[in-house]
């Protein structure tokens, strides 16, 4: 097992890189988010085309489809909500404050973010004439995407800097395979399109790494110093 690292406060700055990463990322959202509130043409030829293909191939593949609807509930923002409480309690009755904070800024911000970058670009959800699931909402960028994303990358940075190599490892592919399931789950199912979960994984990752840098800044130095 790794050596745990506290909460203290430290003094080394953010890292550059990281930053420099999540802004690209999250300029690279805005980008996207952009062409699907203009409904830029080649977007919507991808998704369009990857929709109509799907639409084709459900009546073939109907236990896949199945296993979709059942792996989409992992990202319903309920589940994530209560999650996060859980997590947010249970690091307050262990005097983990800078974690804790760092769990409810995150997913909490995270969340509200992703409901009002919705009605900004104010997309349409796929119309299906034979729909196999029906959503509400608008749909860029795909909330469940972006929850699962959020929840799961908080989890893995609370949790993989006290495993082992292996045990880290095993954990960090678990919650990759999570997130993506999610992801294709929500367009699979009809409820969205290609780049509304693309652009909810991009958002994420921007979001939690920016806290990341913002709570714990000297982690990578900490996990230096303990190896």
């Amino acid at each position: 097992m790794g050596a745990p690292i506290s909460d203290a406060a430290r003094s080394e700055p953010m890292p550059r890189a990281a930053i420099i990463v999540a802004l690209v990322l999250m300029a690279a959202f805005g980008l996207l988010a952009l062409a699907v509130h203009h409904q830029w043409g080649p977007v919507e030829s991808a998704d369009q085309a990857v929709s109509h293909g799907l639409e084709e191939a459900r009546s073939w593949w109907p236990q896949v489809v199945a296993a979709m609807h059942a792996v989409t509930h992992l990202g319903a923002p309920e589940l994530w909500r209560t999650i996060h409480i859980v997590i947010v309690a249970v690091l307050l009755i262990s005097r983990r404050i800078r974690s804790a904070l760092f769990v409810a800024v995150t997913a909490g911000v995270g969340g509200a973010a992703t409901t009002g970058l919705k009605h900004v670009v104010g997309r349409e959800r796929p119309d299906w004439p034979d729909p196999v699931a029906l959503a509400d909402g608008f749909a860029f960028p795909s909330g469940h995407t972006t929850g699962t994303a959020i929840g799961i990358s908080v989890l893995l940075t609370l949790l993989l800097p006290r495993l082992g190599g292996g045990w880290r490892r095993l954990l960090l592919v678990l919650g990759v395979v999570v997130i993506l399931a999610v992801a294709s789950s929500r367009v699979i199912i009809g409820v969205h399109w290609t780049s509304d979960v693309l652009g909810g994984l991009v958002f994420s990752a921007a979001w939690v790494l920016l806290m990341w840098t913002l709570f714990f800044p000297g982690r990578q130095a900490a996990r230096r110093r303990h190896a």
